[in-house]
């Protein structure tokens, strides 16, 4: 169910991980704010044979996308523990987890993450 330019990035996948690919259901995440919807994918719930070629010992990889005009372009990618997105007075607020429990907090200024 994901847009079809983001699901044909997710595809590239298959070479790497040597057998079919699949998604558990929080693999992609939606958020939306006035004038813009986010879409977060956590390789932590993607299934593939070689889950090396996405987690490292930093975390998985994490990609955070936007759509202002109706096509979805890549804002972030970040291997971490985890991503999470949220709204604070309708601008986007994603909190990067890294793999010790330590978190950063990042705005959406209208074109990318950036910190205070």
């Amino acid at each position: 169910m994901l847009p079809p330019e983001i699901r044909a990035d997710v595809r590239k996948w298959d070479a790497a991980c040597g057998a079919p690919i699949a998604a558990a259901q929080r693999f992609a995440l939606y958020l939306t704010v006035p004038g813009a919807q986010f879409l977060a994918l956590h390789f932590d719930d993607f299934r593939c044979r070689n889950r090396t070629a996405y987690c490292r010992s930093a975390g998985c990889l994490h990609e955070v996308y936007v759509s202002t005009s109706g096509r979805y372009r890549r804002v972030l990618s970040v291997h971490a523990s985890d991503v999470r997105l949220s709204s604070s007075h309708d601008r986007a607020v994603l909190e990067v987890v890294d793999g010790r429990g330590t978190s950063r907090t990042l705005w959406w200024n209208g074109s990318r993450f950036v910190g205070r």
